[in-house]
């Protein structure tokens, strides 16, 4: 959780590890984008925990955390490690339309959250094939984010 003398609550850090694991993965140095990728994953979860709990960012989260994802699971893939980016990238859905769905979450994020879904959506169509899982499972994953979507814009609809 934050505490004062953090980083600050903006996405400086994270756009320059991002940069510079985006520079190594074009040079074809796995090792080193993943370990920035790593780094720059960890911020966007740190900046998305804080702005979920309700902290006042100078940075919009969700589309951090979408974008940090996905370049890590891309990473993963290269690297032969297909479950984990599965994984990572099922996960990044299951978060985001869990903020949708949480009417405790501040409402601000969670319209953020939802409009970045549409990104979870892409990288689930992307990277979920290319990591070994098949095309029921793929479809499954992205009707429960549809799902979130559509409750959003009614809640009075049925979570199931």
């Amino acid at each position: 959780m934050y505490q004062p003398g953090d980083r600050p609550l903006d996405d400086r850090h994270w756009k320059r590890l991002n940069r510079f694991a985006n520079m190594a993965f074009a040079k074809r140095r796995w090792d080193e984008a993943d370990r920035l990728y790593g780094a720059a994953l960890y911020e966007a979860n740190r900046l998305f925990e804080i702005a979920q709990a309700g902290g006042v960012m100078r940075c919009d989260p969700a589309p951090m955390l979408v974008v940090a994802t996905t370049n890590a699971a891309e990473n993963w893939i290269v690297l032969g490690r297909c479950e984990d980016a599965g994984k990572a990238i099922a996960g990044l859905s299951r978060r985001l339309v869990e903020v949708v769905d949480d009417m405790e979450s501040p409402p601000d994020f969670r319209r953020q959250c939802l409009v970045h879904l549409k990104g979870a959506v892409r990288s689930l169509t992307s990277v979920l094939p290319r990591a070994g899982w098949s095309s029921d499972a793929v479809v499954a994953q992205v009707m429960e984010v549809r799902s979130a979507a559509l409750r959003a814009m009614d809640p009075s609809s049925p979570r199931y």
